[in-house]
């Protein structure tokens, strides 16, 4: 016998609750994902996924990081979350217009400049349509191979660091 529940709900006020902790990042549909250490194996963030970086989460030297197009991925505040790709890593996300990738604070009813560490790009990436905000520097580029395409950055305490902005910033 199969049990299917479907919730719907409005409020004013947004509460996450972990519903596991995973170190082997498969898909989990619909569920609340908390990614945390070291990655040597690909990771998908899906849109379907509340996804919170909690302390510093690296994926390492041959590991992909796939991030669908829609999705939301939260710096924990509290752990001072922070993504880094490590050299020798692969970041490839594509939002669309409509759609983008978010990186944004979990402090969703009052997110402040600098509620999160923010994102290292140290391997090579392409990232399109993203936006990054309410980190202490929203995105750190130390890899020629880095293309952002339609990246909005805004409400960090610094918007981006790195090699030079003219190099990687088209």
């Amino acid at each position: 016998m199969m049990l299917t529940c479907m919730l719907i709900c409005a409020c004013d006020e947004f509460t996450m609750i972990v519903t596991e902790i995973i170190k082997d990042p498969g898909q989990a549909n619909g569920k609340y994902r908390v990614l945390q250490g070291d990655y040597s194996e690909d990771v998908r963030i899906s849109n379907t996924d509340a996804t919170r970086l909690r302390g510093t989460v690296r994926i390492l030297e041959g590991a992909y990081l796939r991030i669908d197009n829609g999705a939301v991925v939260y710096g924990e505040c509290e752990t001072s979350g922070k993504l880094i790709v490590e050299k020798g890593a692969f970041c490839i996300g594509v939002g669309t217009m409509a759609t983008p990738i978010r990186f944004t604070s979990d402090q969703v009813k009052h997110p402040h400049s600098g509620d999160w560490e923010g994102v290292v790009l140290n391997g090579i990436t392409r990232l399109e349509n993203v936006v990054i905000e309410y980190a202490k520097i929203g995105v750190i580029v130390n890899n020629m191979s880095v293309r952002i395409y339609n990246g909005f950055f805004r409400k960090n305490e610094r918007e981006c660091d790195g090699i030079k902005e003219t190099v990687w910033r088209r």
